[in-house]
């Protein structure tokens, strides 16, 4: 068993270059969370989400968990080979923030111009207008409103419930460089501690206490944090972890025998993780003609629920399929101009913005 496991290719060997299909899950990603609310936005909280009832998560949840495991593992990657730890922060602020400004910017014309039930005057005066341009536009803030916009809407005044995640995945950023500055990469081990750790508070606070029900907050962060932490695992172990569609299988019998216990969202995460990444990397061919296109993912992300609301005001579609459809028909080219135009250039600009040198960062693991 041992010489088996052995011969087998690890993770090691498929992670280097750009020959992968991260931007294809990306992508199925994105449309995936596009699909989980349309279902919400047409029929509201009282319909099941896909996926709920047999998994105990939404189609969006898994969608989101997936985003966390690739950045985990993509955001570490790029913090170890990143030179010095500005061009580290810079392209991680160059690839959030111009494209979720422009976002921003976008809903406040295009929402107080045509959507917007408060006369022009007060929507422009209303201090809520400034305050949703600016709050959103930080990542910290996604629940704020715009001055009439969506009200009569089956989800009333969500203007886009997309944005709730960012905060959590800039947090995960900047828990990277930091693990880095107290020497938690430096040894193998150290790491272990981190994740393993980190597991038994999950399964403590989940099995002994309520919390995670009562305190949405905490959840998010428990789930999100493991499955970043998951995604840094399989890199920082690349040359250790075996990569077979056989250990996936036997770790999705895994979940299903643990799925009555609290041991159950552990073992999914990490079953699902495995898969991520067999499919990152193993299936190619045809696959990985997407990368020609680019990775329209994050447009999709941050511009789909505020078109969404837009097309249940215009048109009130009677099926989830019928809003996903209508939306996807302006979500879409707006993803691919927002790569193409804001996106792309921004991640160019990281070249001059990281040129003066500071401390390098820790080399290898």
């Amino acid at each position: 068993m041992k010489h088996l496991v052995g011969s087998l290719p690890t993770f090691d060997r498929f992670c280097h270059g750009r020959d992968n299909n991260f931007n294809l899950l990306r992508l199925i990603a994105a449309f995936a969370v596009a699909v989980s609310h349309s279902s919400l936005l047409t029929y509201g909280t009282g319909v099941p989400q896909p996926l709920l009832e047999l998994t105990g998560y939404t189609l969006g949840h898994h969608a989101v968990n997936i985003f966390f495991m690739i950045s985990g593992f993509l955001i570490y990657q790029s913090y170890l080979s990143s030179e010095h730890l500005r061009s580290f922060v810079m392209a991680r602020l160059l690839r959030i923030f111009p494209a979720l400004i422009v976002a921003g910017l976008l809903v406040v014309i295009i929402g107080g111009l045509l959507f917007s039930s408060a006369s022009p005057s007060d929507y422009w005066t209303y201090s809520d207008t400034w305050i949703y341009l600016v709050g959103t536009s930080s990542a910290f803030f996604s629940s704020l409103r715009l001055p009439g916009l969506f009200e009569q809407l089956i989800v009333s005044g969500e203007v886009n419930g997309s944005l709730w995640t960012l905060k959590w995945e800039l947090m995960a950023y900047m828990a990277v460089p930091i693990l880095g500055l107290i020497g938690g990469y430096k040894i193998q081990g150290r790491f272990a501690l981190v994740l393993v750790g980190f597991v038994i508070v999950n399964l403590a606070i989940s099995l002994q206490t309520d919390w995670r029900k009562d305190l949405m907050m905490l959840d998010d962060a428990l789930r999100l944090g493991l499955c970043f932490l998951l995604g840094m695992g399989v890199y920082h172990y690349r040359q250790k972890i075996p990569v077979s569609l056989g250990s996936a299988f036997l770790l999705w019998v895994l979940v299903w025998l643990v799925r009555e216990s609290g041991f159950y969202e552990i073992s999914l995460m990490v079953a699902m993780a495995y898969t991520v990444f067999w499919f990152a990397f193993i299936p190619a061919g045809w696959l990985r003609c997407y990368n020609r296109l680019g990775d329209y993912s994050y447009g999709i992300y941050i511009f789909h629920f505020p078109v969404m609301q837009m097309v249940m005001q215009i048109y009130a579609p009677s099926s989830a399929n019928e809003t996903l459809m209508l939306a996807f028909l302006v979500f879409l080219p707006l993803s691919i101009l927002s790569f193409h135009l804001i996106e792309k250039p921004a991640l160019r600009l990281r070249r001059r913005w990281s040129r003066i040198p500071l401390k390098p960062l820790e080399a290898g693991t």
